[in-house]
């Protein structure tokens, strides 16, 4: 849904591949959406049109990817809230304040109230290190580390799984960012611990 261009002097290799999850606003609160779904079958992400939409902020590929997935169920989203920071746009979504679209990663322990619907679309992350230095051993230690994080997280596409060391796994902590857990940061394509 959402093609890269490559970047000159940029070389790039698979990550991770997560399924997308649909967060209505208020489902499985008192007075919000009993279900989270469209009554009728049909597909989820239209079933919101007249909701608010939270999105991260406009210059990432996040937001690119909700604004696509809406156009593509035939609406564009009234955004309410921009968010960078999945943990706190769950929270905005328990509290009833709007509706989100959330990767798996960040899907794994949504807030009480929370009811999450699974998307076919899938988001899609890359390893990107200057052209020609794939082979540094500090590149590939950390290219294989970041394999051995989503493998363990179990988002890591079957090819990419074949390639990579199984000796060492790092486990990624479910216990949020105060724990000191790592953070994927698409926008700087780079790994930050919070």
């Amino acid at each position: 849904m959402l093609p890269t261009e490559p970047e000159p002097g940029i070389a790039t290799e698979p990550l991770l591949s997560e399924r997308i999850y649909l967060a209505p606003a208020g489902a499985g609160l008192p007075g919000g959406d009993p279900a989270g779904e469209d009554p009728a079958g049909g597909d989820p992400v239209a079933a919101r049109a007249g909701d608010s939409w939270m999105a991260a902020s406009p210059d990432t590929l996040c937001y690119l990817l909700a604004v696509r997935l809406c156009q593509a169920s035939g609406f564009s989203p009234r955004i309410r809230h921009h968010a960078d920071d999945f943990a706190t746009v769950l929270a905005l979504v328990a509290a009833g304040q709007g509706v989100a679209l959330v990767p798996e990663l960040a899907a794994a322990d949504p807030p009480g109230g929370v009811v999450l619907t699974a998307l076919s679309a899938r988001r899609h992350s890359r390893v990107a290190y200057r052209a020609g230095s794939g082979g540094h051993p500090a590149i590939a230690a950390g290219a294989a580390a970041l394999r051995a994080a989503a493998r363990e997280a179990g988002c890591l596409p079957e090819a990419v799984s074949q390639a990579g060391p199984a000796a060492s796994r790092p486990v990624l902590s479910r216990a949020g960012p105060a724990a000191g857990r790592p953070v994927l940061s698409r926008r700087a394509g780079r790994i930050r611990q919070e």
